[in-house]
């Protein structure tokens, strides 16, 4: 409690340091950033800075505490110590009620990636109020305690918590009839919105009663919101021109351009993660009845062949999964096999493809080129279509993970890179979900991951790394194996 009060009060002496300008591609106002609707990278960006979750990582990407003081199992019980004295960004108290209605308020309004904890904790029978019993989240010792009943250990779960969609909302922050969070200023996380300003522009304060408030890390951050489309030579002359002073990890996607700004100009820091960032193809149903084997992996193998050209930090790997999950090395060389192909094919079927363009426009005539009827479905006038025919090809982003990352496979199965139905997708998470050995957890995912790839449902294209810019003294201590902008990490020399 008393290293609490010094870290509050230094927070509050040192107040007065300039104010850090951080660009973000857009003009939503905060109304538009919960942690239970994570879409873009600026959602997880604004969710990871004014939200907390009961667990987090360090900057070693080591599992430690966050709201949850401590954490413990318990018999069959995860136990969750809050930390006292915590307090939202208004002054209200945080305990484990807090904790306790954050997840029920996930589980009533999120998607289908809760569902399976909501099982687990509150039953069959989906939550659709607060006042609905879940049996398996429990509150003791006044607030100070939370516990979740999962009826066996189930260490992924920790991991699991980690993820700033389980961040807590506080109950002062939300409208009891809608559930919606209205007040911005009580949150959770290091930051707090001191004014929204329109525009996407906005004010940030540090929380002083956080537990992750230095006296070193930025105080004041001031959003500065870009809404219409401009080039990353233009995003990046707003850095060197003094109108911002970072430029967070999903503006300027390319790594290669900020590495090249930063050698260009004096005076900056930048941030590399480790190779996070995964571009794939995926062949929709569509795509799989009207593309032979053979010309999918050929698409995968011409599209492999291109992206690294104007990318040259790019890994061109043969799986979707490094470490966890990841191929045998008889399964790894025959996906590599089959990528590499044996003959070069002209495919002058009509192939519709989303996002195709965004990736590779600058390509369009080497696609051409064994691609004729490649068509742009999301580009004019192809978009306006009002019957379009279904997609035979998307390429999508997400990340790999370094850690047993139970969120991402269930992000992945959302976005059903492994072609799998709803029957199958339940089937098979139930099993993933029931063995308590990480090994066997892992031989499941491999097996999954094998059969996708050997069958060409989806083949990697491409992985990268992020970066982040921030003008000195502003130096970083973030994460390399996990992605985000944290910027309380962020420390002035």
């Amino acid at each position: 409690m008393g290293a609490a009060l010094f870290f509050a009060a230094a927070c509050s002496r040192f107040s007065a340091q300039p104010e850090l300008r951080v660009l973000v591609d857009s003009g939503a106002p905060a109304a538009d950033y919960d942690p239970v609707s994570l879409k873009l990278t600026r959602d997880y960006f604004f969710c990871e800075n004014l939200f907390s979750p009961l667990l987090g990582y360090s900057s070693d990407s080591e599992l430690v505490s966050e709201l949850a003081e401590s954490f413990r199992w318990s018999g069959d019980e995860a136990v969750f110590s809050m930390r006292p004295g915590g307090k939202t960004g208004s002054g209200a108290p945080l305990d484990a009620y807090d904790a306790e209605f954050s997840f029920k308020r996930a589980f009533i309004l999120g998607g289908t990636s809760y569902s399976f904890l909501s099982r687990m904790l509150c039953g069959a029978d989906k939550l659709k109020s607060l006042n609905d019993a879940c049996p398996g989240l429990r509150v003791r010792d006044g607030g100070r305690t939370l516990a979740m009943k999962l009826g066996a250990p189930k260490p992924y779960v920790f991991h699991l918590l980690a993820n700033i969609a389980y961040g807590v909302v506080p109950r002062s922050s939300v409208d009891p009839a809608t559930l919606k969070i209205r007040d911005y200023r009580a949150t959770s996380g290091p930051y707090y919105v001191d004014a929204d300003l329109g525009g996407g522009n906005m004010l940030l304060k540090a929380n002083p009663a956080h537990h992750r408030c230095a006296p070193d890390m930025p105080r004041r951050v001031r959003i500065v919101g870009s809404p219409d489309y401009k080039t990353n030579d233009e995003l990046l002359a707003m850095l060197s021109s003094g109108k911002v002073d970072y430029v967070m990890m999903g503006v300027v996607l390319k790594p290669e351009s900020k590495a090249e700004f930063a050698a260009r100009h004096g005076g900056y820091n930048i941030h590399f993660s480790r190779p996070l960032r995964m571009i794939y193809i995926i062949f929709n149903e569509s795509g799989m009845k009207r593309l032979t084997r053979e010309e999918r992996f050929f698409i995968a193998k011409k599209l492999r062949e291109l992206y690294p050209r104007r990318r040259p930090m790019t890994e061109t790997p043969d799986q979707l999964f490094a470490m966890e999950g990841s191929l045998s090395k008889r399964q790894l060389e025959e996906v590599a096999s089959l990528i590499k192909g044996r003959r070069e094919l002209v495919i002058k079927k009509r192939v519709e493809g989303k996002r195709l363009f965004s990736y590779f426009w600058l390509d369009l005539e080497d696609i051409a080129k064994w691609l004729p009827g490649a068509v742009y479905a999301d580009q004019k006038p192809n978009s306006e279509r009002k019957n379009p025919p279904p997609l035979d090809i998307f390429l999508a982003g997400g990340d790999i993970g370094y850690q047993d990352d139970v969120g991402l496979v269930l992000y992945y199965l959302e976005q059903q890179i492994f072609g799998l139905g709803p029957a199958e997708t339940e089937k098979w998470l139930a099993a993933y979900l029931a063995e308590p050995a990480k090994e066997a957890r892992m031989e499941l995912l491999r097996e999954l991951q094998y059969r996708t790839l050997r069958d060409a449902r989806t083949l990697p294209v491409g992985l990268l790394p992020y970066a982040s810019l921030a003008r000195k003294p502003w130096k970083f201590n973030y994460p390399a194996a996990l992605a985000g902008d944290h910027l309380w990490r962020l420390r002035r020399n």
